[in-house]
């Protein structure tokens, strides 16, 4: 679905927010080109266009609408029929194929700004740790990727190795959340 965001105090308040609507900043031309692509439909493009379910679905608009970027014929149409496509391409990514090689690249770019994201918001809220939770974290995400984005910025860069950055591959995370929460309601 989107892009959720909280972040809790020393008191362990949780605060939730929208913070998927945060402007998405293009860092390569593949991003310029997806970001020009959402940009024609929408008035302001967001994180969550690019990052989410919603940003893959915007992502295969444009592959198959826009630029291939050079994936088959045969490719394109399992995308245009897929209910998961980050998934889709994801698994394609480890094929050693054209198609696997272009999938790896989409990957990595995505994952490098999810990490150029999660950088943003440690300069925003400086938090001792950021963890970064959902499925495309626990299943479509390149570590490596994730980590040139969140070390990108050399001027920033002795802030961000402070914080440490986290990926939650657990599924039934916010299970542990609601039961946090309703013991917290009935004073447990």
């Amino acid at each position: 679905t989107g892009v959720g965001l909280a972040h809790y105090t020393k008191n362990l308040e949780i605060n939730a927010s929208e913070g998927g609507h945060i402007g998405f900043t293009p860092y390569s031309n593949f991003h310029k080109d997806l970001f020009n692509y959402i940009n024609k439909k929408e008035i302001h493009v967001s994180y969550e266009m690019v990052i989410s379910s919603i940003g893959f679905k915007n992502l295969r608009d444009y592959l198959t609408e826009i630029d291939n970027l050079g994936l088959s014929e045969k490719f394109i149409e399992k995308l245009k029929i897929s209910n998961e496509i980050g998934k889709l391409i994801f698994d394609k990514s480890k094929n050693i194929n054209d198609d696997g090689n272009i999938c790896k690249t989409i990957i990595e770019e995505i994952s490098f700004s999810v990490g150029s994201y999660l950088a943003d918001l440690a300069l925003l809220f400086l938090p001792q740790e950021i963890y970064l939770t959902g499925g495309i974290g626990r299943n479509i995400i390149d570590e490596k990727s994730i980590m040139k984005g969140y070390f990108r910025d050399g001027r920033h860069l002795e802030i961000t190795e402070k914080i440490n950055l986290d990926i939650v591959k657990n599924p039934d995370l916010a299970l542990y959340g609601v039961i946090q929460y309703l013991f917290k309601i009935l004073n447990m």
